[in-house]
């Protein structure tokens, strides 16, 4: 007994699956595997996960990038906050050395004040 299709026979079933999508299924059933079968609905649940996890990721990167602008604005005014502090501090030290020159000046009036009342 020969399986071989003719020509004929081979066009009639190309025909029958282009055509009959009852028919192509059952050929697909009995050519591929259940894994096989089952992989446009795995893929389609794959695609929705990966889309689902870039959505998060998306949020994810846009609340980053909120959190960074924020840090930025805080580090800006923390060194804006130095500066004026290393300012008053240079004042400060100003301020201590005309008093140290100050308390020098006094010193020495009062020692010669001590001189002259002795």
């Amino acid at each position: 007994m020969s399986t071989a299709m003719s020509a004929t026979e081979r066009a009639r079933f190309l025909q029958a699956l282009r055509d009959d999508s009852e028919f192509r299924n059952a050929v697909r059933s009995e050519l591929l595997s259940d894994e096989l079968l089952e992989l446009p609905e795995r893929f389609a649940q794959f695609a929705a996960y990966v889309n689902k996890f870039i959505g998060e990721q998306r949020e994810f990167n846009a609340r980053t990038d909120a959190n960074f602008a924020e840090q930025q604005e805080f580090n800006a005014r923390t060194d804006a906050n130095f500066a004026e502090q290393r300012e008053f501090n240079a004042r400060t030290d100003a301020n201590f050395a005309e008093q140290r020159e100050f308390n020098a000046r006094t010193d020495a009036n009062f020692a010669e004040q001590r001189e002259f009342n002795a």
